[in-house]
């Protein structure tokens, strides 16, 4: 994904939040607005990782006591 790209997918965002948003003076500069869109993308970026991260975890400890489970017998 390019600059521009992301810049353009960032001003849909911030016109979409602006359209929806009744208190529009939050949203009044275009750099705050800018920074905000690209702060709450990359929040769900690290988000949906931090969830894989979870799954990996969960994954690997039960596939761990399983083994050890198995052993036991």
């Amino acid at each position: 994904m390019s600059k521009g790209e992301t810049e353009e997918t960032c001003s849909g965002l911030i016109y979409f939040i602006w359209r929806r948003s009744d208190s529009r003076h939050l949203f009044m500069d275009d750099k705050c607005r800018k920074l905000l869109v690209c702060f709450f993308l990359v929040l769900g970026i690290q988000m949906i990782f931090v969830f894989a991260m979870v799954i990996c975890v969960l994954d690997i400890s039960l596939l761990y006591c399983h083994h050890q489970h198995d052993y036991s017998i």
